[in-house]
């Protein structure tokens, strides 16, 4: 306990340098969004206690040696870079991310260049994921996203290159720029008609490209027509 700097439930820093990190009971709140809270990049593992509510900005970010990573169902929201950077180390076992139901805020950037993460799994609780929240997870396959969700920022898929295909639910109103944009085997997209959707949102895809090369609307489905590339359909101009 010697090594948690804690005040009034909000677990500050660590300061000790064990890489096998048990977090005590009764931390309400990991990081005071200010600062790394374990800036050993080499921890192994952290237990997160079922009664943690928040997790803080910045507060894993950076390490690059996790064998796992389980956010327990008391967490409510996760901060801006909260896990940047981290690698998962569990070999060539794949390895799903769960965001718990309770989950109902997560950060721009919370889990930007994270590694080794092949799966994604949001569940029911969660409306907008926020810009850069997944981006350049490269080897992520697959994301499976809750009819929950309302809107996908700006670039939160970008640069996923194993990603191959997603459904976007029809709760979906609004996918921002470049939301699933270089992701370089992305061929499968199934989403709602008449979707907001950023004309850039899938640009540098094979999904996209395919649908320019056939003059297809990306948001209905419609003809692209004319000069002016206008939708038959939808009007909007691609």
């Amino acid at each position: 306990m010697q090594d948690f700097i804690i005040e009034n439930g909000m677990l500050i820093a660590y300061t000790g340098d064990d890489i096998n990190i048990t977090i005590p009971d009764g931390v309400k709140i990991i990081g005071n969004s200010e600062k790394i809270v374990f800036p050993n990049e080499n921890i192994v593992s952290i237990t997160i206690p079922h009664g943690v509510e928040r997790i803080g900005d910045y507060a894993f970010s950076e390490i690059y040696k996790l064998e796992s990573l389980i956010i327990p169902d008391s967490v409510k929201s996760i901060g801006k870079q909260a896990f940047y950077g981290c690698f998962i180390d569990n070999g060539d076992n794949p390895f799903e991310l769960v965001i718990p139901s309770s989950v109902t805020d997560l950060g721009e950037e919370a889990f930007f260049e994270c590694g080794n993460i092949t799966s994604l799994v949001i569940q029911p609780g969660l409306t907008e994921i926020k810009a850069s929240a997944f981006c350049t997870i490269v080897e992520l396959k697959s994301v499976e996203l809750p009819n929950t969700i309302i809107s996908i920022g700006e670039d939160a898929f970008g640069c996923c290159d194993s990603l191959v295909s997603v459904t976007i639910p029809d709760s979906v109103k609004y996918i921002g720029k470049q939301a699933f944009a270089h992701c370089e085997n992305l061929t499968d997209v199934k989403m709602p008609k008449s979707i907001d959707i950023a004309k850039d949102a899938f640009e540098k895809t094979p999904y996209y490209e395919d649908l320019k090369s056939r003059k297809i609307c990306l948001c209905c489905g419609g003809k692209i027509m004319g000069l002016f590339k206008k939708c038959e359909l939808c009007g909007k101009k691609q």
